[in-house]
């Protein structure tokens, strides 16, 4: 419970019902495709870093070509004079909601308003018992909502958004602002440009405690499991969701799985997942060290359609045929009581060793849907599949869509 006072549900309720979107993006001039065509120019999987070959030279692929990097994108970023967000509050209101999405390409940032904590209160858009923190952290794709009291001097406050990946050091700013604002001294924040804290005081989301508000826990054993097994195949810049192919995003051009559940693309065990409806499914995700990946950075990878649980995360090689057999052996490994509903899930960045993570869904809305991960750069190299859930109870394309896209269009 954030507050219980009437007035104040009252003041949240009004904040929910028309809050402030706060669209976080990583703009660079280069396009997605252009940067597909320099990484497999160089083979090389490219970051906004300077170059360094021993860090980019990965494991066994080896025959790079840095020169092939087009000006610009790899060194000599320039910085920009933009516009700057304002969010204008009024302090009567007593309440703002602000409902931040990472749309971000490759950065991974910290969140924060100087001196307004945040009251998160919704993960990807699941209702969850509220926390407070005075930063929280979004990987691409990842959404929250958070109320935040409009109790400080009326002024303009900095919101302040800074990559905490190693690959640059570059933050973005907006202001809230309270209307008939007098406090101009500057605010007070609780990181710096690199993300840092500015002192140990400063309270960061626990991640381990997005408990579900109000939602079922998960079924305690599941009816099917898929090991998933992601990272490079076969070049620096092409990647597996399953280290068996490459997703390639051609598959867009043909027609869409939904209109023939059973043509040989949707029959593809190494493309696809294909479910019974109203069962339940476990995927592990496992993130590996070898030659070919001596090391990999966090994959935040994105499900389509319905939620799942995250119920369970370890090091190591999750050398188990299910959790259920997991749980005899690690069961410290898995949280089935309190585990976090949502669709986007953040794999360990590994170094030293291997590590997975284990989601579990319920099968109740059948269809083709996306498994991928939400680094542009990852996606366009391959790393997605896609899941055919409840083959068995498979929709009826309506047949205007069939024909076309339902507008009338062919």
């Amino acid at each position: 419970m954030i507050n219980d006072n009437l007035k104040s549900v009252a003041a949240m309720k009004r904040a929910e019902a028309h809050p402030n979107v706060v669209l976080i993006s990583d703009w660079d001039k280069y396009t997605s495709a252009e940067y597909t065509v320099a990484e497999q120019a160089s083979n090389l999987d490219l970051l906004c870093t300077p170059l360094n070959e021993a860090a980019f030279t990965e494991g066994i692929f080896n025959n790079t070509d840095p020169s092939k990097i087009p000006p610009g994108l790899q060194s000599g970023c320039v910085p920009t004079n933009g516009s700057s967000e304002v969010i204008k509050v009024d302090a009567s209101q007593e309440w703002v909601s602000l409902n931040f999405i990472s749309a971000a390409s490759s950065k991974a940032v910290v969140v924060s308003v100087d001196q307004h904590p945040l009251w998160v209160y919704a993960v990807d858009g699941v209702y969850i018992k509220p926390q407070l923190a005075d930063t929280l952290f979004l990987y691409n794709g990842e959404r929250y909502s958070a109320m935040v009291r409009l109790n400080q001097t009326p002024g303009d406050y900095t919101i302040r958004v800074a990559n905490n990946l190693p690959d640059q050091l570059i933050s973005g700013f907006a202001t809230l602002s309270y209307k008939n604002g007098t406090y101009t001294n500057g605010s007070i924040p609780y990181i710096n440009y690199g993300g840092n804290n500015v002192s140990a005081a400063v309270q960061a989301l626990d991640q381990t405690l997005l408990v579900p508000y109000n939602e079922p826990p998960p079924a305690a054993t599941a009816d099917s499991t898929y090991i998933l097994n992601l990272g490079r195949f076969g070049a620096n810049w092409k990647w597996s969701m399953n280290n068996r192919t490459a997703y390639n995003l051609t598959q867009d051009d043909k027609s869409p799985l939904l209109f023939n559940p059973n043509s040989a693309d949707a029959l593809n065990p190494d493309d696809t997942i294909r479910t019974q409806n109203s069962t339940w499914v476990d995927i592990i995700m496992q993130v590996n060290v070898a030659p070919e990946n001596p090391a990999q950075p966090p994959h935040p990878v994105h499900k389509h359609s319905n939620k799942a649980y995250l119920i369970g995360n370890g090091n190591g090689v999750f050398n188990y045929s299910s959790v259920a057999e997991a749980m005899e052996h690690i069961p410290q490994s898995f949280n089935l009581e309190t585990a976090s509903l949502r669709d986007s899930f953040v794999t360990p960045a590994i170094l030293f060793g291997p590590a997975w993570i284990a989601i579990r869904y319920f099968v109740q809305n059948p269809g083709a849907f996306f498994l991928h991960c939400h680094i542009q750069t990852h996606l366009s190299g391959g790393m997605a599949l896609t899941i055919m859930d409840g083959v068995d109870a498979w929709p009826e394309v309506p047949p205007q869509y069939l024909r076309g896209n339902g507008l009338g269009y062919v």
